[in-house]
C-alpha cells in the first residue's frame, strides 16, 4: 500500500480541483477532507474568533482539540465574517474560481446570505454545490435541524443496534455523519464527471439520513414482502438464518467476532465445534451461535483465531486503539500515519483510503489553526495587499 506524507506527496488525482468549504462539525467538512486527501485544494471558511465547533469537540489537550487534528487535515483555514458586505465580496471572489462549494447549514441560511443557487450559478456556471442538511433542501421536514444521531434513527440503524427486548442504542461513533460524508464526496465526483460532458455544474442535495438509509437496503422489501420483523438482536444479524455472526468473550478477557456467511462455512464451523467437545444439535444458526460462544469462552483469543484459521473460518479480535497501533498487518499496509505536531510530537491517524496505485492521496498537514491561511489566500487568490488585509481585520471582517 503506497502512502504519502508531506515530504513525498504526489499531487493527487484531485490536485486540479478547488473546493470552498463553509461547514461545521462532521458530515460536510469530512466530505471536503476526503477530497483534500487526494490533492483537492480545500479552503475552509470560518467565523472570526470562533471557527468550526469541531475545533473544540471531544477531548482536548493543552486547549487543542485532538479530533480536529485529523478531521481538518489537508485544509487551509480562512476567517471571514459572511454577515458583512466585505466578507461576502471575499466569498464571491473565491467562488468565482472554485470547482466545488461544500455547505451544511440548515436550508435557507445560504439564501439569506445572498448565496442562493441561481446567484451562484450566474457567478460561476461550472460550480458544483454540495448541500448537506438534516432532512434535505425539500420536503415537509426540510426546516428541521438534524445531527448524525437523528439521521441514524431515521435511517433504521438505531432500530437495529442493541439487544433484543432492550432499548435501542446509538453506535459509539459518528456513523450517520461519516457515511453521509462518503456519499457526499461520491456525489461531487459524479457531478464533476458530468461537468466534463456538459460544462455545467449542479447541486448535490443530500439529507443526513439518506446515505445510511440507502445502505441498509434490505429492510423495506423484507418488511413488506415477508412480514419479517426487523429488530435488533445484539451481536447477531437482525433476521434469522441469514448467516451466523456473534461477538464472544474469551477466557483471557478479549472478544472475538465470528462470521459464517455461506453454507460451507456453517458446515465447517459445526465440525470445529464437534471436534472440540460441543455436543447437541448444531443444525441452525442460533444453535451454532450458542455453541460458538461456549467454545470461545473456554479458550484464549489467539488460540480461537488460530483454530478458526486452520479450519478456513473467519474470526477476528475486537480491536482497541492500542491493538491497532501494534498490529503488524496495519503497519505493513501503512494504515496508520504519524504526523508532526509542535506540542504533541508525532500524532498517529488513519492514512488515506482507498489506495491508488498510480496517483495515491497524501496527508500533507494536520488540522490548521483558526485563520492560519487568511492572508495567504487573500494575497494569492484575490490580490489583496497587506494594508487592505489589515483594514479588513480591524473592521472585524477577518
Amino acid at each position: 500500500m503506497q502512502v504519502n506524507t508531506e515530504a513525498s506527496a504526489s499531487p493527487g488525482p484531485l490536485s486540479n480541483v478547488r473546493v470552498i468549504e463553509i461547514g461545521f462539525a462532521v458530515a460536510g467538512p469530512m466530505a471536503a477532507t476526503l477530497m483534500a486527501d487526494f490533492g483537492a485544494d480545500v479552503v475552509k471558511v470560518e467565523l472570526p474568533g470562533q471557527g468550526d465547533g469541531m475545533r473544540s469537540m471531544g477531548p482536548k489537550e493543552q486547549g487543542v482539540g485532538i479530533w480536529w487534528l485529523v478531521a481538518a487535515r489537508n485544509k487551509k483555514s480562512i476567517t471571514v465574517n459572511l454577515k458583512t458586505e466585505e466578507g461576502k465580496t471575499i466569498l464571491r471572489g473565491l467562488l468565482a474560481e472554485a470547482d466545488v462549494l461544500v455547505e451544511n447549514f440548515r436550508p435557507g441560511v445560504m439564501e439569506s446570505l445572498g448565496f442562493d443557487w441561481d446567484t451562484l450559478r450566474a457567478l460561476n456556471p461550472r460550480l458544483v454545490m454540495l448541500r448537506v442538511s438534516g432532512f434535505g433542501q425539500t420536503g415537509p421536514y426540510s426546516h428541521r435541524p438534524g445531527f448524525g444521531k437523528i439521521a441514524e434513527a431515521v435511517a433504521g440503524a438505531t432500530n437495529l443496534t442493541g439487544h433484543a427486548h432492550e432499548p435501542p442504542l446509538h453506535p459509539g461513533y459518528s456513523l450517520g455523519d461519516v457515511v453521509c460524508a462518503l456519499m457526499g464526496a461520491y456525489g461531487v465526483m459524479l457531478a464533476l464527471h458530468s461537468r466534463q460532458q456538459s460544462g455545467k455544474g449542479q447541486v448535490v442535495d443530500l439529507a443526513l439520513y439518506e446515505p445510511l438509509f440507502r445502505l441498509i437496503e434490505w429492510q423495506l422489501p423484507l418488511h413488506t414482502i415477508t412480514k419479517t420483523p426487523i429488530h435488533r438482536d445484539g451481536p447477531r444479524f437482525p433476521f434469522a438464518d441469514a448467516f451466523m455472526t456473534n461477538i464472544c468473550p474469551t477466557r483471557d478477557g478479549d472478544h472475538v467476532v465470528v462470521s459464517a456467511a455461506t453454507l460451507p462455512h456453517l458446515e465447517r464451523l459445526a465440525g470445529l465445534l464437534r471436534d472440540h467437545g460441543i455436543e447437541g444439535d448444531l443444525s441452525g444458526t442460533s444453535a451454532l451461535s450458542e455453541g460458538t460462544r461456549q467454545y470461545i469462552q473456554a479458550n484464549d483469543a489467539q488460540t480461537v483465531i488460530n483454530t478458526f484459521l486452520q479450519h478456513e473460518l473467519v474470526a477476528g479480535l475486537v480491536y482497541t486503539p492500542a491493538d491497532m497501533l501494534e498490529d503488524e498487518h496495519m503497519k505493513a499496509r501503512g494504515n496508520i500515519v504519524n504526523m508532526p505536531h509542535p506540542m504533541f510530537g508525532q500524532v498517529p491517524m488513519p492514512s488515506v483510503v482507498p489506495a491508488l496505485g498510480e496517483t495515491p492521496g497524501s496527508i500533507r498537514w494536520i488540522g490548521p489553526d483558526l485563520g492560519q491561511h487568511t492572508e495567504e489566500i487573500l494575497r494569492d487568490r484575490l490580490g489583496y495587499d497587506q494594508e487592505r488585509v489589515a483594514a479588513l481585520r480591524a473592521a472585524g471582517v477577518l
